[in-house]
């Protein structure tokens, strides 16, 4: 934070909003390229693993089979914090739309107060007599 963003007007909600969903999907495609990443290397192991397999190199084998495992779970692990993600963007839109719907009907229950101050009751009903 420097010294003129002293100055500067407070962001409002919906700015804010939208830097977050920002970083939040630039952490998304990440992820992304790191999932890809593991699944390329996953199947260079099995590659490599079949490889060995026909060498009857067993120790080696078990050392990639366990490799494989290993880059499995840590993809899998990426897919979850992925979905969280998207769900943390989910809940903030929501919270916008429900903030939004909060203003309009604010605004709308000041004008029917208007309306009602503009209207007298005991008069139209006269009237309607």
């Amino acid at each position: 934070m420097s010294f003129f963003d002293l100055f500067k007007p407070p962001k409002t909600i919906q700015e804010r909003v939208k830097e977050m969903q920002k970083s939040l999907n630039q952490e998304s495609r990440n992820m992304d390229r790191q999932i890809l990443k593991m699944q390329l290397e996953e199947k260079k192991l099995k590659i490599e693993a079949k490889k060995l397999a026909k060498q009857n190199n067993v120790e080696c084998v078990r050392m990639l089979a366990k490799q494989i495992i290993n880059t499995r779970k840590t993809s899998n692990r990426l897919f979850r914090t992925k979905a969280q993600i998207n769900s943390v963007v989910m809940q903030l839109n929501l919270q916008v739309s429900q903030i939004n719907m909060t203003k309009s009907l604010q605004k709308s229950g000041q004008i029917m107060k208007m309306m009602n101050s503009l209207c007298k009751v005991p008069i139209i009903s006269g009237i309607m007599h």
